[in-house]
């Protein structure tokens, strides 16, 4: 018996939280371990949500459970991170799909990251070049492989930043994480 059976069976580089990793689905829901206090933060977070899902009889099938908010699952996927309001936060929410219209239903291009994620909405406030009146409140995983094409960004963002835009809506986004004032 392989008492480190979890975790793609390397209990010091991956975790397993909710008993979902296996090698029939390519370990998807194994997730690297980090030593960031940002992502502590975040695995901490999305924990709570997670919870709060469950005891709700919410579930996303293929979420990736907490592991994959932290960034990197086994398999190496790679996550897009997109900073909403709390409107947006609560539509994601409800159906784990990150909007392409606005609150007035019009269209929108939706702009995200590549980069590692911030739990600050003051720094990605000013690293994305947000509006003020935009200023963030939550972050959103989603897997990239989720985004349905590619368009040009709209604005600036700091030298030390990525942006990368969408004009589809974006399926299968995590549950959303509140961030730091």
């Amino acid at each position: 018996m392989n008492a480190y059976g979890f975790g793609s069976g390397d209990p010091i580089s991956f975790t397993d939280p909710f008993g979902l990793c296996s090698k029939e689905d390519g370990y998807k829901d194994c997730c690297h371990l980090s030593s960031s206090p940002d992502d502590a933060a975040m695995v901490y977070m999305s924990l709570l949500f997670e919870l709060g899902d469950a005891m709700n009889g919410a579930s996303v099938p293929g979420d990736g459970a907490a592991g994959a908010l932290v960034g990197e699952v086994a398999q190496g996927e790679a996550l897009g991170t997109r900073y909403v309001s709390k409107g947006e936060a609560d539509e994601i929410a409800d159906t784990h799909t990150i909007p392409a219209t606005n609150a007035a239903k019009q269209p929108k291009i939706i702009h995200y990251t590549t980069d590692e994620p911030t739990m600050s909405a003051q720094e990605a406030l000013e690293k994305y070049n947000l509006r003020p009146e935009d200023k963030p409140t939550h972050l959103v995983r989603f897997p990239l492989r989720n985004v349905q094409d590619k368009v040009n960004p709209l604005g600036t963002v700091r030298a030390d930043a990525t942006q990368v835009a969408t004009s589809k809506p974006i399926p299968g986004a995590h549950t959303p994480i509140p961030l730091q004032a």
